[in-house]
This record gives C-alpha cells, structure tokens and sequence, in this order.
C-alpha cells in the first residue's frame, strides 16, 4: 500500500467522528424538512354527508373539499377535487369532448364507504377518510389510496397517490 497514509483508514480518529457529526446534523436536518413538508399537505378529509348524483356524475362533500367521480364509460371515470369548493370550467387542451354516453352504474351505502359498479368495475369510496379503490368486476383491486394517501394539496399543488397493482 504504497504512498497511503495509514490516518486515511484509521475511523477511530477524531476526524471521521468530527466528519460524522456534520453528516448527522445534515441528515437529521433534511429528515426535518421532508417531515414538515409532508405534514402540511392537507387531505381531502372525510365525507360529510352522502353524495349526489348528476346523471355520470357523483359529487362528495368532504370536511377539506369536495370530490367528483365522473363516469365516462363502464370501464373509465375521472376524479377532481377542488379545496375552494369550486370546479374550474372543463379545459380542452387535453380532452375535447366532455360529452359522455350515459353509463349505467349502481351505488350502494354501507357503514364505511360507498361501492359503485358498473359492468366492468367496482369502485370503493371509503368515507373516512375519502379515499378510492378500483377492481375488476371479478374482484381483482387494480387502483387503491388505502395505503398511499389519495388526494391532497400543498399550496396551489394537488397531488393523488395511490398504489398500483401488478398485472
């Protein structure tokens, strides 16, 4: 080992606990940050009471906002939720026609959460808090928030996390 010098692998000395201590102080400050940040995002909340139902369109009110699930055929919705408790007018930058075909689905209540099926997918809103599940008809989960968080907002950020199953 030519040309080193034996401090270089010598981690008892004070220059590696010194070094060390900064690393902590670093990682626990970032730690801190990442923390905050998290915890001040808010959720969507709970369901305050029932839904309504607009022709494809169920609207849930929830202690931080509210929440549409629009369906815009049997094996297709989308959700938008809106913390103003205002909805923007539909854009169309992505999605030119808002005009779907009546979907034929059925909406059942129980103690915990409302299940939703059409003919091809049962979709379970859980009331407390809101949160979606999406399975196949036959029962396979496909889409769930229950362990990753569903809707949430920081700022003029909105963000849906959810957990996506394997095919």
């Amino acid at each position: 080992m030519k040309g080193l010098n034996r401090k270089q692998f010598d981690y008892s000395g004070n220059d590696f606990n010194t070094n060390m201590g900064k690393y902590k102080y670093l990682l626990f400050s970032f730690a801190l940050l990442i923390g905050s940040t998290v915890c001040a995002q808010t959720g969507i909340g709970s369901c305050k009471s029932g839904f309504k139902k607009d022709g494809n369109t169920l609207f849930f009110s929830n202690t931080n906002g509210d929440v549409k699930i629009e369906f815009c055929s049997p094996t297709t919705f989308r959700v938008r939720s809106s913390w103003s408790r205002k909805f923007v007018e539909d854009e169309h930058l992505m999605q030119e026609n808002y005009r779907w075909p009546a979907v034929s689905y059925k909406v059942t209540a129980a103690k915990s959460a409302y299940v939703i099926e059409t003919s091809s997918l049962i979709v379970t809103v859980l009331k407390s808090p809101f949160k979606i599940s999406v399975a196949s008809r036959d029962g396979k989960v496909l889409s769930t928030e229950y362990t990753a968080g569903g809707l949430s907002h920081h700022g003029d950020t909105v963000a849906c996390t959810k957990d996506l199953m394997p095919d």
